[in-house]
């Protein structure tokens, strides 16, 4: 079915409620309705993939075929459901903590970078398209999120290892401060071991 793109300002908003209506967890809505009260599936899931031009909702299942018209009637239920009654405060608690708190886990590989690169509305960049502006998009963001000095520079490091195999390396500075990352806080007699 037809979604918000990625620069819709109902975009996040949209997305928050596909994560309570389909996300990734067990807790969502459908994995709860289909596959924990009524057993028709081993997993459910649906979210919106944000194009150019296009956004998608998408949402996949995979049922007996005796059972394929029950797992969809649920499915077309929750659907109403949701755009009748909206979520429940403490769905939406849920699923603010759970994106919030599990974004960081998409930038544990270069690639992982590249893809948030990619998906921080870059969609129509090639690799080779890398611009200042996309690495400064990227670096506040990651201030926004409050992430660490030190973990700021890591992926400062891996950004410029991608960007020099795209053959982009000038469009990372080589100065972390040029882009206001502040220096690593360094704690003495304080073991970082606990």
């Amino acid at each position: 079915h037809e979604g918000p793109k990625r620069n819709d300002p109902e975009f996040i908003a949209a997305y928050v409620m596909s994560e309570i209506l389909g996300g990734g967890s067990f807790s969502s809505r459908l994995s709860e309705e289909i596959r924990e009260k009524r057993g028709l599936t081993y997993g459910v899931s649906a979210g919106f993939s944000p194009l150019r031009r296009l956004g998608f909702f998408l949402g996949s299942l995979s049922t007996r075929n005796e059972k394929a018209a029950e797992a969809l009637g649920v499915v077309r239920q929750e659907l109403q459901r949701m755009a009748s009654e909206g979520p429940a405060q403490k769905e939406l608690d849920e699923a603010k903590t759970y994106l919030t708190g599990s974004y960081a886990l998409r930038f544990t590989s270069n690639s992982a970078i590249a893809n948030q690169l990619h998906d921080l509305g870059f969609r129509q960049l090639k690799a080779t398209s890398l611009k200042q502006k996309h690495v400064q998009a990227l670096v506040d963001q990651w201030l926004g999120q409050n992430l660490s000095p030190g973990t700021i520079k890591n992926r400062m490091s891996c950004l410029r290892w991608w960007a020099e195999k795209v053959n982009k390396r000038a469009v990372v500075a080589n100065a972390n401060d040029f882009y206001g990352i502040p220096d690593r806080q360094f704690v003495s007699e304080q073991s970082k071991a606990k």
